[in-house]
């Protein structure tokens, strides 16, 4: 039996495992299938990582990302393979060098 075979029968094949959806608390535990103490656990030990698993609002409302979440459940958090999904997922977002691209920068070279 894989992983894969745990998860809800309502995950139908590869729709709910996009990286780009973030969803709430109450999606994210029907989703996967867990309680609300795993997901508290989850979050408290680590697993769960900001932000590629979830990010904060502004609020302070959690947001998570169920196709990283799902990965990591089917292949392990810790396992290659969800580690280069990761990798992948935050090469894709917007960097702060893009968004600085273009604009002049002041030396910082002493001179003397």
């Amino acid at each position: 039996m894989s992983n894969r075979d745990l998860l809800p029968e309502r995950i139908d094949s590869g729709e709910s495992l996009s990286c780009k959806k973030l969803v709430r608390r109450s999606v994210l535990l029907e989703t996967v299938g867990w309680s609300d103490s795993t997901l508290e656990r989850r979050i408290k030990d680590g697993t769960l990582k900001e932000p590629l698993h979830l990010v904060r609002e502004p609020s302070g409302r959690l947001l998570f990302n169920p196709g990283l979440i799902l990965d990591g459940v089917i292949n392990g958090f810790n396992s290659p393979q969800h580690l280069a999904v990761c990798e992948e997922f935050l090469r894709s977002l917007p960097s702060s060098r893009t968004k600085l691209a273009g604009r002049p920068r002041k030396s910082t070279a002493v001179k003397g």
